[in-house]
């Protein structure tokens, strides 16, 4: 009898348990959509910072935000990191910043960036620009108001350190 009732149990919940899911058009289209929103804020960040615009930038980054900058202590927090670009960094030209996407996905409320960056930027007392490029590794999250920021960034050029003269 309690085999019985056991196997009748199954055979009503199976059914609604997979009745509660979402169809799978619907899956796919809510991930197409957060997706497509990450590559949208990588435009809006991309942007932002060609025109030097800092505060634009930072709306892409999460309020508590970690940026583990290359060759020195991680920042914490958006109001952190928009100290950093305005103090460690005297740039009077972007003449070149470009984002590339070589790999997205998102699960939930979380997704991944793996990209390339290049950029060539002027600094206050430097005659050449600056020239850079490499790697990039963000995690994204979807805040609470539905919006997909930066959550975890990390970089790293892929020129090699420079020499000092002398040094073999």
């Amino acid at each position: 009898m309690r085999v019985a009732r056991l196997a009748l149990s199954l055979a009503l919940l199976v059914p609604l348990t997979f009745s509660c899911q979402p169809p799978v058009e619907d899956v796919v289209s809510s991930m197409a959509e957060d997706l497509d929103a990450i590559r949208s804020q990588v435009s809006t960040f991309q942007n932002a910072i060609r025109a030097m615009e800092w505060n634009g930038a930072a709306q892409v980054l999460a309020e508590d935000i970690v940026v583990m900058v290359p060759n020195q202590a991680s920042i914490q927090g958006r109001s952190d990191w928009l100290g950093w670009i305005e103090t460690s960094w005297p740039i009077t030209e972007i003449a070149q910043y470009d984002l590339g996407i070589d790999d997205l996905h998102v699960s939930g409320d979380f997704g991944y960036l793996r990209g390339t960056f290049s950029e060539s930027l002027s600094l206050e007392g430097m005659e050449e620009p600056y020239l850079d490029e490499g790697k990039i590794l963000q995690i994204w999250r979807k805040d609470s108001d539905g919006i997909w920021r930066v959550a975890v960034d990390s970089w790293s050029s892929n020129l090699p350190l420079p020499t000092q003269e002398g040094m073999e």
